[in-house]
């Protein structure tokens, strides 16, 4: 059994026979393994996915800074417009009233509302996010985040946990103990889920014998215990009755995970166990669909379980059974029709992160998945994306609202200050006033996002 949920997200083990690949960085669960060298360094799984990262990085375009380029510009026609009002009034009027009008137009005109829209904005919500555990490592994606269209998930580990549970059995509790406890010496994901399901620590003296892929086998003086799947029964002999088989199949699809136990050449019941969903990843399909926005999973867990993961959260589209090559290429797709949020946790996701538009990394993930990630959901709660959403868009309100601000101030002073009122001259001192009153302004309107949402 070897555990290959860093590059697949499958938390159950595989089997691996004689003459089969091992990916490195894979882990040895039960078993015994002979390993033969077949690659080099650089051409393992781990360094094609770091290639993968690395042009998927390139492939990001980077957003134009129009607030900086308008600001450049607006300084510049400022001092050019300054300068034709100073020589207007001169011939006009007379050097003191052009130099006047001329400061006035420099004092009262307000680039630094325009160049503090965004920014004071920015780093507001950036504080809020803070506050409710969502780390915003690029800011551009804020921006991006209120345009997206398809939310595309990884399921083990995003949507689900990353542990097994035991959903239901049909053992009486002094045997449902025993498998328990004897369980506890395997540090398979099936045997750590039962340990973790009942308490009651046992002491066993018997022998115990880890049989790979197949389950554990315990001997006592009188009698021989068994606990693992079918394929370990039909081994020793023992059938399972129909009661049994019909409990089983109650379940499948619900927790299709089986584990029985079985005494001798009898089978005493049976352990379905599933992958249960994180409890807010409901909540989440659910204010994506009052949205309007499509959601999808993209993971390389088995296609059962995934079709179920989906059905149950209304997840609109899935696709299984993928390689990170697998992921990148359906991303790519999905982009080609709007703009994506990818959301994971694994190495195997760590190149979809980076080509995403917009990309969400759980805090439990591995860490090239979190050094990927545009987001890092501090808490592992999935509400948060829901939240950044919200928080992205009201973010972008008031900095329209800043800039519509500082245009209208702008466009409505500089005349006045320019002399275009008859009988008004606007004094500099006044200009400045008005200048400050106009960042002040910019300011009051962006502390509005300190508040929570």
């Amino acid at each position: 059994d070897v555990d290959m949920s860093f590059l697949n997200g499958e938390f159950v083990p595989l089997i691996k026979q004689k003459g089969d690949e091992i990916e490195a960085g894979s882990l040895l669960v039960s078993g015994t393994l002979t390993i033969k060298a077949t690659k080099k360094a650089m051409d393992s799984k781990l360094e094609v996915i770091k290639d993968l990262i690395f042009r998927a990085s390139n492939a990001k375009m980077p957003i134009a800074k129009l607030v900086d380029r308008i600001s450049a510009y607006f300084v510049g026609f400022i001092l050019l417009l300054a300068a034709l009002v100073f020589v207007f009034w001169a011939f006009k009027v007379g050097l003191n009233s052009a130099f006047l009008h001329a400061s006035a137009v420099l004092l009262i005109s307000c680039p630094c509302a325009l160049g503090l829209a965004t920014p004071i904005a920015l780093v507001l919500a950036l504080a809020n996010a803070t506050r409710h555990f969502i780390l915003i490592k690029n800011p551009v994606s804020l921006e991006l985040l209120r345009k997206a269209r398809f939310f595309v998930f990884d399921k083990t580990g995003t949507l689900s946990k990353d542990t097994l549970s035991v959903f239901a059995h049909n053992l009486n509790e002094k045997d449902f103990a025993l498998l328990s406890a004897l369980e506890k010496s395997s540090s398979h994901p099936i045997a750590k889920a039962l340990t973790k399901a009942h308490s009651e620590d046992l002491s066993l003296q018997g022998e115990f014998e880890s049989l790979p892929a197949r389950g554990i086998c315990y001997k006592t003086a009188n009698s021989t215990y068994l606990a693992g799947n079918a394929t370990l029964l039909a081994e020793f002999g023992i059938d399972i009755s129909k009661a049994h088989k019909d409990f089983v199949k109650s379940y499948e699809k619900q927790a299709p995970i089986v584990v029985y136990l079985a005494k001798d050449k009898e089978c005493l019941g049976a352990v379905c166990l599933t992958n249960e969903l994180r409890d807010e990843a409901g909540d989440l399909a659910e204010f994506l669909r009052q949205n309007s926005l499509c959601s999808v999973i993209l993971s390389g867990d088995n296609e059962n379980s995934v079709m179920m993961s989906a059905k149950k959260l209304g997840i609109d589209e899935f696709k299984a059974n993928l390689s990170p090559q697998d992921k990148l290429e359906y991303l790519k797709e999905y982009q080609k029709k709007g703009i994506c949020v990818f959301v994971g946790d694994g190495i195997n996701d760590a190149a979809a992160l980076s080509l995403a538009n917009v990309s969400v990394a759980m805090n439990s993930g591995s860490a090239l998945a979190k050094s990927a990630g545009d987001f890092v959901l501090m808490r592992d709660d999935l509400r948060a994306i829901a939240y950044a959403f919200k928080l992205s868009q009201k973010t972008f309100a008031i900095i329209k609202q800043n800039l519509f601000w500082a245009f209208f101030y702008n466009a409505c002073c500089i005349p006045v200050a320019a002399g275009v009122v008859p009988n008004f001259t606007l004094t500099p001192h006044l200009a400045a006033l008005a200048m400050c009153f106009s960042s002040l302004a910019v300011v009051l309107n962006s502390l509005r996002l300190k508040k929570d949402l």
